[in-house]
């Protein structure tokens, strides 16, 4: 190359610039491909296109992904809604079954109260007059003997632990008006073993589950409500400790017994107002 280039200057010299410009235009420019500049053209294109479609994919899934948190978003707004009206709706028939049950409660302690004493309990009827006329009969009457003086004192006593239990009763009942659920509790635990024979006994053994069943003690209010069914069966508290069983067994998540419950109460007791709240909560 170099000895090309000498004879090349040399001839220019000679022949003068002018010839030296004419050949130099008539001398074709040869470009030198190194192959990298094709392949570097050839790349780039290739190299964008899949750069964008990558852009496009990604863009793609966030549309995807943002449909659906709108989409669950729109159901979890849904889910809270139903939620709201479900809890207002049980809020409402629970309210409406305490006011039903202080009635019968009133009506029940009415009923157990004790009768007021008669005249015809503290005199003794006088025997009837003969006539003149007729002869007294040949066997002398039978005086009645006075009653001695325990007779009254047992009486006396029998009234005094029928108001002792009637006023133990209202007095725990009324705790449980005023949600003091510990004391409450208590009293009625103090209750159940002082009168162990009195006739409030099923009611004190429902109101009882009803305050473990509000402190979430589930053990002792299924324990007080099996009670109620299962010894007192025939009272009138029977069918709402069988209903609150199987509200007991939804809080737990045991459905199947929830809903054997419900049914026993609308079988077994079916013109109560714990029939009718149980099938409403059967038509859920």
């Amino acid at each position: 190359m170099k000895t090309i280039a000498k004879k090349i200057s040399c001839v220019c010299v000679a022949v003068g610039l002018p010839a030296a410009a004419a050949f130099a235009q008539d001398v074709p420019v040869i470009q030198v491909n190194t192959g990298n500049g094709s392949a570097v053209q050839g790349r780039a294109p290739s190299q964008n296109s899949e750069l964008l479609w990558t852009i496009q994919q990604l863009q793609d899934e966030v549309r995807r992904l943002r449909g659906q948190v709108e989409s669950q978003q729109y159901q979890l707004e849904r889910m809270e809604a139903k939620q709201k009206t479900r809890y207002r709706d049980l809020d409402r028939r629970i309210s409406l079954l305490v006011q039903e049950q202080m009635k019968q409660q009133q009506a029940e302690l009415d009923t157990l109260a004790p009768a007021a004493p008669t005249e015809s309990d503290d005199t003794v009827q006088a025997p009837l007059q003969t006539p003149e006329t007729e002869q007294p009969a040949p066997v002398a009457a039978e005086v009645p003997t006075p009653p001695t003086s325990s007779q009254p004192q047992a009486s006396e006593a029998n009234e005094a632990a029928q108001i002792t239990d009637k006023q133990a009763y209202q007095d725990a009942f009324a705790l449980v008006r005023e949600r003091k659920f510990n004391e409450a509790a208590q009293q009625f635990e103090s209750f159940l073993s002082t009168y162990a024979d009195s006739p409030r006994l099923p009611n004190a053994h429902y109101w009882l589950g009803e305050i473990y069943l509000a402190q979430g003690k589930h053990a002792p209010s299924e324990q007080a409500f099996t009670q109620v069914v299962e010894q007192f069966g025939d009272s009138r508290k029977a069918p709402d400790a069988m209903y609150k069983l199987g509200i007991l067994y939804k809080q737990q998540g045991n459905l199947e017994k929830y809903t054997a419950y419900m049914a026993k109460v609308v079988e077994m007791y079916p013109d109560t107002s714990a029939a009718r709240l149980a099938e409403s909560a059967l038509s859920q």
